[in-house]
C-alpha cells in the first residue's frame, strides 16, 4: 500500500512540475512563392512571430528576406535564429 501511495504521489509531483513551462511565442517561417516559369518572386520569404501571451493571439512579421527565392529551414541556436534560404 505504501508503494502504491508513493508511486501516485511521485506521478502527481511530476505532473505539477511539468506544467511550469509556458510558451509565449512561436517563430514562423513563411517559405515564399516563386513563379518557376518567369523566375519572378511573387511572395517574399518572411519570418514572423505568433504571440500567444495575450488573450487574443497576434501574428507580427519581423523580417522580410527580399532577394531569396524560397526558404526551407529555420534553426534556433543559443538565442539566435538562422534561415536557410536560396537566392
Amino acid at each position: 500500500m505504501k508503494n502504491v501511495l508513493f508511486i501516485l504521489t511521485f506521478f502527481y509531483v511530476c505532473q505539477l512540475f511539468a506544467q511550469n513551462t509556458y510558451l509565449n511565442q512561436v517563430l514562423l517561417l513563411n517559405e515564399g512563392y516563386l513563379d518557376f516559369y518567369t523566375d519572378e518572386i511573387i511572395e517574399p520569404v518572411t519570418v514572423g512571430i505568433y504571440s500567444i501571451a495575450d488573450s487574443e493571439p497576434v501574428y507580427t512579421e519581423i523580417i522580410e528576406i527580399t532577394d531569396a527565392k524560397f526558404s526551407s529551414d529555420l534553426i534556433i541556436n543559443e538565442g539566435y535564429f538562422y534561415v536557410a534560404a536560396d537566392n
